[in-house]
């Protein structure tokens, strides 16, 4: 409640698998971050995951000091859905392709920052994604644009029925 608009949403993952979240992407991460809420005028809501790590977040945290952020602490309940909800626009860490599909359920703008790393699999993920105007690489601008949602209901009904069928023959 005490973050102006507009409201930025940043979900931020960390080093898995396919990624690395190193100190030079915290650094990156969190300039291009200060440009956006400059150049908005806006505030951030940040959420960190456990791999995050704490070095990169103390990174983020410090970069970002003194400008309107609330970054949560971990203490509590994680405000993640809240920020989905709340958010005019949402940035989100590539190396998790949970964070950006929820992300761009909300039909809200989803910008896609690229920690060091991936795979041809991420690769072909995120770009379906930026193809179909869903999401757009995180320069540290934040864009305002509208893509057609996803009506996972009917997708999901399309599923069952054609296993279904698929299963009587």
């Amino acid at each position: 409640a005490n973050l102006k608009t507009p409201l930025i949403g940043v979900l931020i993952g960390g080093t898995n698998k396919k990624y690395r979240f190193t100190k030079e992407n915290a650094e990156r991460f969190a300039s291009l971050l200060e440009e956006a809420v400059h150049d908005s005028g806006g505030s951030l809501a940040i959420t960190p995951s456990r791999r995050t790590g704490e070095e990169n977040l103390q990174i983020i945290e410090s970069a970002l000091s003194g400008q309107p952020a609330d970054i949560w602490d971990g203490s509590g309940e994680n405000p993640y859905f809240g920020i989905l909800a709340l958010a005019d626009s949402l940035v989100v860490t590539g190396d998790s392709v949970n964070m950006v599909s929820e992300a761009v359920a909300t039909g809200k703008p989803v910008h896609v920052f690229q920690p060091s790393g991936g795979s041809a699999k991420f690769s072909r993920f995120h770009l379906q994604l930026e193809q179909q105007g869903k999401t757009r690489p995180f320069t540290g601008q934040i864009e305002h644009w509208e893509y057609p949602g996803t009506d996972d209901m009917t997708l999901a009904a399309e599923a069952v029925e054609n296993a279904w069928n698929a299963h009587k023959n």
